[in-house]
């Protein structure tokens, strides 16, 4: 019997929510049922979690400031609150802090191609995989782009098979532990949530609905300017929307945008008409979205959150090819970039139809991104002494707050 109780027991560990279920039976038998020490100890692992920022950002960046940045942000992020408020999930912010390790050791690994990074950074991405199974899975989509990436700019040819090795070394891991994992006690396979998204999707496009598709630049959105806005009113007519939404949003981004580029100087006039080009292309595709009836869009705050989520998509993606010869600082803004997408497509393929709440626990993954996209700003402003740069960060921060 004491057999079986070990297998019980080892079992529940290794399961979907093994750290989970440790984590509140060892505070129940420490100090029962008074939740002020269930709180205390949520927010002692997200300290911890944002205290791992600084070697993540400094070791990327080489930057005190976007360091200590990052560790401030991610201390008072809304993104992913739910895991602080729910304290069952607490052990997502062990998974984040052993992430960044695995962060820290894989990206030297890719510079330098040492065995030592190589072994760190296996270990603790095992660590970060069994601290939070199913809060992980985004980890994967994520490695496969970014090995691309490697791959394509890398020169010397011995690096690349080694580069290939610790790519494969990650995703056998993976697979390992998935396999054991999917025998604990009450687990869910880690593509089980998928398979029911898939179907949505399908049953979407089978009754010519395709508004699902735009949900994940709504999130993006959500996560950029992390505010209630409930309240806003919505408008009766197209022009209303244009003079009262679109338009004053539209331009507050294009004159953030003329300051951003011209103090980056890394533009052509070919360039900078590009850029622009498809910022009106987005907002018009925006404001149609409102013409043709449809009752999701008719919703001002969602069409508000879209075209935010759109312009900062857009300014991402040109300041990584702006500063495309500069690889110490378009390095982090590609890892942000793909982690963020990847970690809320996570959350979305599992349930296509919702859009989530910023403060959604699943969400939690998406802030590693957000934090590091933010960092890298700072860091480029210090770089080149963009106020305006400086300003994007601060901004965020103090929304976050608020």
């Amino acid at each position: 019997t004491q057999n079986n109780h070990w297998s019980t027991n080892l079992s529940l560990l290794f399961s979907s929510y093994g750290s989970f279920y440790v984590v509140m039976g060892l505070l129940n038998n420490l100090i029962g049922y008074q939740h002020i020490y269930y709180y205390l100890l949520a927010y002692t692992f997200r300290v911890i979690a944002a205290l791992s920022f600084f070697p993540l950002v400094f070791s990327i960046n080489k930057n005190f400031f976007a360091a200590l940045f990052a560790s401030l942000f991610f201390s008072v992020t809304t993104i992913g609150l739910e895991a602080t408020n729910w304290v069952f999930n607490m052990p997502t912010y062990v998974m984040i802090a052993f992430l960044n390790f695995f962060l820290i050791f894989w990206v030297k690994f890719y510079q330098l191609a040492e065995f030592k990074s190589w072994l760190l950074s296996v270990i603790f991405f095992a660590l970060s995989y069994l601290s939070a199974p199913l809060r992980i899975i985004a980890i994967l989509p994520f490695l496969i782009l970014m090995e691309i990436y490697w791959l394509i700019i890398e020169k010397n040819h011995s690096h690349v098979i080694k580069k290939i090795g610790l790519f494969i070394s990650i995703i056998a891991i993976f697979l390992i532990l998935s396999g054991i994992i999917n025998q604990g006690v009450g687990s869910i396979k880690w593509d089980t949530p998928f398979q029911s998204g898939i179907q949505s999707i399908q049953q979407e496009i089978l009754h010519n609905r395709f508004n699902f598709l735009l949900y994940p630049l709504i999130i993006f959105g959500k996560l950029i300017v992390p505010i209630n806005l409930t309240s806003l009113p919505q408008f009766s007519s197209i022009y209303d929307l244009l003079f009262f939404l679109i338009l004053p949003v539209f331009f507050i981004y294009i004159i953030i945008s003329l300051f951003i580029w011209k103090s980056i100087n890394r533009f052509n006039s070919l360039g900078s008409n590009v850029y622009y080009l498809i910022s009106i292309l987005w907002t018009l595709l925006v404001t149609y979205l409102y013409t043709i009836g449809d009752t999701f869009f008719s919703r001002s705050t969602y069409l508000l959150f879209l075209l935010i989520g759109g312009y900062f998509f857009i300014l991402w993606c040109f300041l990584i090819f702006s500063l495309r010869k500069y690889s110490q600082l378009t390095l982090p803004l590609i890892i942000s970039i793909i982690l963020t997408f990847t970690s809320f497509s996570q959350t979305w393929w599992r349930t296509p139809l919702n859009v989530f709440e910023p403060t959604h626990r699943y969400l939690i993954l998406s802030s590693v991104g957000i934090t590091l996209f933010l960092s890298s700003i700072l860091n480029i402003y210090t770089k080149i002494k963009s106020r305006i740069l400086l300003l994007i960060p601060l901004l965020i921060l103090l929304l976050n707050i608020y």
